[in-house]
């Protein structure tokens, strides 16, 4: 029994002797990690909570000394629809200031979220059946962040962006020329005149687009059956959109970014949260960095993908 008692107390000092040097010799990086009297610790943090450096959105804190410009990070989450209302494309974007960098993923429209009650259903889906804040807050299941701004890129978007920028252009790949549609039929006219708009007609080329114009060639791609080699609306609709976007960061840009009402109306024809008090926010990040080379990070798993963007955003 005394020898029992011997050892244990001889444990025991040597154990308290080991804790007391380790005390002594991590004091400072023990004392830094306790909190201070301006620190208030919380008692209900979630485990699914995001770690302060990792958080997005408006408001996020870029610190000095970093090499970037201090004009934040902003997630956001594209869905492009055809003119029948399908998603084809959910594009996420991951604006990184601090790092001077656009981070982009494609998201595969098969990949699954849990709808409200607990099935899987597949993006593409849960796009079309949930609402865009919901959707972007869905989001983060697959790549670690929630989207800031939200906005739905699709055929009807065009005509808020002719009627609000300033003489945007598009190049004609053939010319237009076709009876209008409310004369067919008809083939005599009081006094042998033919109405001035008998005929519609776009030149080919680059033209500076109107709401006119607009007009006109969705009416005669909806009419055409493709076999005058003008293909269909969607595609023309797509490439149309693709260029007034890429006209917005250039050679709108200063107009734009003076009137941060007019850059929300430019958008306004999307289903979009980017409101004249977004762009006065958030604009000149947007333009900024939309001019920036793209960083591409592949969908691969949820678990991947959401390390692959962590790590860039470190």
């Amino acid at each position: 029994m005394a020898v029992s008692l011997r050892n244990f107390f001889l444990t025991f000092v040597l154990a308290l002797a080991a804790f007391g040097w380790l005390a002594f010799e991590y004091y400072d990086e023990l004392l830094a990690l306790l909190p201070t009297e301006n620190v208030e610790v919380s008692q209900e943090t979630s485990q699914e909570s995001t770690p302060p450096e990792e958080e997005s959105g408006p408001g996020t804190i870029i610190l000095p000394g970093n090499g970037g410009d201090e004009l934040g990070s902003l997630s956001g989450l594209a869905v492009t629809l055809n003119e029948n209302g399908e998603v084809t494309r959910a594009l996420f974007l991951r604006f990184n200031s601090a790092r001077k960098a656009i981070f982009t993923c494609d998201l595969p429209l098969t990949a699954t979220l849990y709808n409200s009650v607990g099935a899987m259903v597949p993006l593409r889906d849960f796009l079309r059946l949930y609402d865009r804040e919901t959707c972007s807050m869905a989001i983060a299941a697959l790549v670690g962040y929630p989207a800031d701004f939200y906005v739905e890129v699709s055929p009807g978007a065009l005509d808020a962006m002719v009627e609000n920028m300033s003489a945007p252009y598009f190049v004609i790949p053939q010319e237009i020329n076709y009876v209008n549609p409310a004369y067919t039929g008809i083939t005599e006219f009081p006094g042998g005149k033919v109405p001035a708009d008998y005929w519609k007609h776009v030149d080919a080329g680059k033209i500076t687009m109107t709401a006119d114009i607009l007009a006109i060639l969705r009416e005669h791609y909806g009419l055409c059956d493709g076999s005058d080699g003008h293909g269909s609306y969607n595609s023309l609709a797509s490439s149309m959109l693709k260029s007034f976007l890429d006209q917005l960061t250039k050679e709108q840009k200063t107009v734009l970014l003076s009137d941060p009402a007019r850059y929300a109306a430019v958008l306004s024809g999307m289903n979009t949260n980017m409101d004249a008090a977004f762009m006065e926010s958030w604009g000149e990040l947007l333009m900024k960095y939309s001019t920036y080379p793209k960083t591409e990070i592949t969908y691969t798993t949820r678990d991947a993908t959401i390390r692959a963007f962590k790590e860039a955003d470190r």
